[in-house]
């Protein structure tokens, strides 16, 4: 439990995607309390454009919560197929951890640059051998 961070509401939230523990790409999502930038999908806000670069602190939190799950689970980076870390910035600005998924079906492959789907195709084919 967390206390709500009013700014997520202006700003939405910095999805950090992972394949095979190594970042691939981030991207955007909007407000989902606020329903103003639902995009028409039901309770589920948009996902907007990659983020070329997170905002400052948001990647080395990410980074920071991956290495405390995997330890806490017993494993590598590595062995994770995918991760995304949603992170929102505080009121003063500074980056909080919002969810860490590990069995996440949204990716944001749509918004990232064109080598990530070939980077998951990569992770998947890793994980086969």
């Amino acid at each position: 439990m967390q206390p709500y961070q009013a700014r997520v509401d202006a700003e939405g939230e910095t999805a950090l995607v992972f394949f095979g523990g190594v970042y691939s790409h981030s991207f955007a999502k909007g407000a989902l309390l606020t329903g103003r930038d639902a995009g028409g999908r039901g309770p589920h806000p948009s996902e907007k454009v990659g983020v070329p670069h997170p905002p400052p602190g948001c990647a080395a939190l990410a980074e920071q919560a991956l290495d405390t799950a995997v330890a806490h689970l017993g494993l590598r980076r590595s062995d994770l197929l995918y991760a995304r870390v949603d992170v929102v910035r505080t009121d003063d600005g500074t980056p909080a951890l919002l969810e860490l998924e590990l069995t996440e079906p949204s990716l944001g492959l749509a918004h990232a640059d064109p080598a990530a789907p070939p980077r998951f195709a990569s992770a998947i084919s890793t994980h086969l051998t």
